[in-house]
């Protein structure tokens, strides 16, 4: 039982680690801030509508896929066929910039 517990757990955090939308944490507010204003609640928003949105024509690409600048350019080529509000679509755009690939 112990084995099948420890196996479980390895499983759970390698998976974890490799989500293509990283789930925000308090830590992570820090790094955002150079792409505006962020908070843990403006991170947790925008990771929802991300996964929400784009997942609704095609998979949602993992988010280390592209760089900030790079995510610049998608968001504003695809958050109108999202359905994206400006609102929205800062708080997906800081979302992605915020864990981005550097």
């Amino acid at each position: 039982m112990r084995v099948v517990l420890m196996m479980w757990i390895g499983l759970e955090l390698g998976c974890a680690a490799s989500l293509p939308a990283p789930v925000p944490a308090e830590s992570d507010v820090a790094r955002g801030v150079r792409f505006g204003e962020v908070t843990l609640a403006s991170l947790e928003a925008g990771r929802a509508l991300f996964l929400e949105r784009c997942a609704m024509c095609h998979e949602a690409p993992a988010v280390k896929s592209n760089t900030p600048e790079r995510w610049e350019v998608e968001v504003a080529r695809m958050y109108e066929r999202a359905g994206l509000d400006e609102a929205q679509r800062g708080l997906v755009l800081r979302y992605l910039q915020t864990f981005a690939r550097d």
